[in-house]
């Protein structure tokens, strides 16, 4: 999944300068070579978005309970994302990029918002975690100082044993 992660970073980051020279030289390329362009770039997106989610996917079967936040936020985001460019292929009405809230603002609020979410969870799995081994240090010192105390008894007794055997 990371290595399908880094595949689809570096695809996004070479065909960004494309994209963003087919976008200001407008006359000069071929329809054709645009919807290519365009749909590589989309693909790229696409991959990172899954390869976030799948990294999310596998947290969560090891276990990580906090991953279903990521999760939850990654698909909101991806979802978003893909809404707008969309849009951007099918109509290629920009103003979906200028007019706020755009779809892409409302994702990124609504993920940093789980994500916080997400946060505030794990923190208090800590706090919980803490509170638990606290209680078992305790319990534990609790313990050995009893068994101190009966070792200690213990010895007196056989002390007090042999001075009554002697006299």
């Amino acid at each position: 999944a990371y290595s399908f992660l880094l595949v689809a970073k570096w695809m996004l980051i070479l065909i960004l300068p494309i994209k963003i020279g087919i976008v200001y030289l407008e006359g000069s390329y071929h329809s054709v070579t645009k919807n290519i362009v365009s749909i590589i770039y989309l693909l790229s997106i696409a991959g990172i978005a899954f390869g976030m989610i799948w990294a999310a996917i596998l947290r969560i079967r090891q276990g990580f309970k906090p991953a279903w936040f990521f999760l939850i936020a990654m698909f909101y985001l991806a979802f978003s994302i893909f809404k707008t460019c969309y849009i951007l292929i099918g109509s290629g009405d920009v103003s979906e990029l200028i007019s706020p809230p755009t779809n892409i603002q409302q994702g990124i609020v609504i993920e940093t918002i789980i994500i916080f979410i997400g946060i505030i969870y794990r923190y208090n799995l800590f706090k919980q975690e803490k509170e638990t081994l606290r209680l078992e240090l305790a319990e534990q010192q609790l313990r050995m100082a009893q068994q101190i105390v009966s070792a200690q008894e213990e010895e007196r007794k056989r002390l007090a044993q042999d001075l009554h055997d002697d006299l």
